[in-house]
Parts: C-alpha cells; sequence; structure tokens
C-alpha cells in the first residue's frame, strides 16, 4: 500500500496554530495543496484545477456540507468516520498554493461529519 506524504516544514508550510486551550477549539491553518509543483506522488497538478477544487469546498461549506478528513489518507474518496481527524472551514488560494483553516477534533464522539 502507498501512502500519500508531503514532508513540509511548519515554516515552510506557513502553519500556524490559533488556539490550543482548554474548552477551546483547535484551528490550524497553512498550505493544503500546491499547484505546478511535483507532490510525493510524482504528480504536478495545474494551477486551475486546484482553483476549481478550493472553490468546490467552499461552496460545499456554504452549503452547510461538512468537508471532513482521516488521520492517515485513505486508499479511496470514502472518509471512515472512526478516523476523522479534522474538519475544513475555509479555503483559499494564494498564487500556485490552497491553503485551507482545519478544526482539529480532540475527541471523535459527537463528530459534525
Amino acid at each position: 500500500m502507498n501512502l500519500l506524504r508531503e514532508h513540509m516544514s511548519f515554516d515552510q508550510a506557513r502553519m500556524v496554530v490559533e488556539s490550543a486551550n482548554e474548552g477551546k477549539d483547535l484551528y490550524m491553518k497553512g498550505i493544503c495543496i500546491q499547484g505546478g509543483v511535483r507532490n510525493a506522488n510524482q504528480r504536478v497538478y495545474p494551477v486551475q484545477e486546484i482553483s476549481r477544487a478550493v472553490q468546490t469546498l467552499n461552496d460545499q461549506i456554504a452549503g452547510g456540507y461538512s468537508v471532513c478528513g482521516e488521520v492517515d489518507h485513505p486508499e479511496g474518496l470514502n472518509i471512515n468516520l472512526d478516523r476523522v481527524s479534522h474538519m475544513i472551514t475555509d479555503m483559499w488560494m494564494d498564487g500556485p498554493n490552497g491553503y485551507g483553516k482545519l478544526k482539529i477534533f480532540t475527541n471523535t464522539d459527537g463528530i459534525p461529519c
């Protein structure tokens, strides 16, 4: 089984943790996907394709849908609810980079996915 893995430092991804206080939600922001560069799977996605995917996710979020992700990269497109680790709350483009804001689940009881 091949796993999708990207290796970026926090500085490269410009990852920011917004809050991690007890009783408050934990959010992270940073680069989620890059267009025009070769990734760990040896694929290069055109920036236009990344931009359309980012817009599609934002449309889903604005429509009230939850967009969740797993701890690891699933082999298919189905998300296993017992492995959900985060929910995407916002995405945007900055040049060729697709940035995201993720709500991190520290307790998966009652997740909204």
